[in-house]
């Protein structure tokens, strides 16, 4: 039988799909990460083999002309090998705030909706929905307590639909929380 009127999905059937988004959304930014890993060690090993080409080509034609030209493509390709840990420590991880900070500091009667990062200034806008008061407070206790995080601050609260709270966060993170760990 055709159904007129479309059925409307309870809250269950909605909480049921997070965890698979969360699921996937996290299995996908670990093959990112894997795949960065590979490009990056690929890269060093390119570097350091064609450094040793060079280490090579300068003690066969130490005598020729050439040396002072085979010099500078070394010092070239060095000073790129030492860039790379200065470039991975200051290169930011924003994955972790789902890994550490929400898989581990979330309150199962509130729901987020949407995270908003903004890396520069290490501050996360986090939209959802609470049960009640109680359910709000204790989750703005969890995030206040977390010693990854300088400052929360409520920013907005109302009544929504179906009687929940729909709130408004913002939260200062400490700066050296998102940096990549070495």
């Amino acid at each position: 039988m055709v159904q007129v009127i479309p059925k409307r999905q309870t809250q269950k059937e909605v909480l049921s799909k997070v965890p698979a988004i969360l699921f996937w959304g996290s299995l996908i930014a670990f093959a990112l990460c894997i795949g960065l890993f590979l490009i990056f060690n690929w890269q060093t090993k390119k570097i350091t083999n064609k450094t040793q080409e060079i280490i090579n080509e300068i003690q066969q034609q130490q005598a020729s002309g050439q040396l002072k030209k085979l010099q500078d493509k070394l010092t070239l390709y060095q000073g790129k090998l030492k860039n790379i840990p200065t470039l991975l420590a200051s290169h930011k991880q924003p994955s972790i705030i789902f890994e550490h900070l929400l898989k581990n500091f979330s309150h199962p009667n509130v729901v987020l909706n949407s995270l908003n990062l903004i890396t520069e200034d290490a501050k996360l806008n986090i939209t959802g929905l609470a049960n009640d008061n109680q359910s709000l407070a204790q989750q703005i206790k969890l995030f206040e307590d977390n010693p990854n995080i300088k400052e929360v601050s409520l920013k907005s609260v109302k009544i929504g639909k179906e009687g929940k709270l729909e709130f408004s966060l913002e939260l200062i993170l400490q700066p050296e929380y998102l940096n990549f760990e070495k």
